[in-house]
């Protein structure tokens, strides 16, 4: 789907410039925020389901589109220092990933059509946010 840049949305948390005092856990649930109102926004899909959790693994977002459902793996950089925002995407947690979804289709009882998606949010120096979607199956 490829990336897409954007000007900072109205959030949960705005970040000065590059915040790096902004704790992990915080600059994870503002990027799951930022793809959240940026998905609803830009796409015009909603969100069914945030931070969705099993034994099995974890699902981000659980969006609803006009073609079906897309669950969601959102990750967040401040910095490339670690590789790609992509390149944190590993077998393992598509595997988690997956099985999260089994579980939560078995619980819900919502079977539409559904893809996984990675969203890789980047913060650049000056509040600018990048996006990058990737359809993962």
């Amino acid at each position: 789907m490829g990336v897409v840049i954007f000007a900072q949305l109205d959030s949960c948390y705005k970040p000065r410039d590059n915040d790096l005092t902004m704790q992990n856990k915080q600059f994870g649930v503002w990027a799951e925020c930022e793809v959240a109102r940026y998905l609803e926004n830009v796409k015009g899909w909603r969100v069914l389901a945030k931070n969705v959790h099993f034994r099995e693994g974890e699902i981000d977002l659980i969006m609803v589109a006009p073609e079906g459902l897309y669950f969601v793996e959102v990750k967040g950089r401040r910095s490339d220092s670690f590789g790609a925002v992509v390149e944190s995407m590993t077998t393992g947690k598509l595997r988690r990933m997956r099985r999260a979804v089994v579980r939560w289709r078995a619980r819900s009882g919502d079977f539409r059509p559904g893809l996984l998606m990675f969203a890789g949010l980047r913060l650049w120096p000056g509040g600018r946010v990048e996006v990058d979607l990737e359809l993962l199956e």
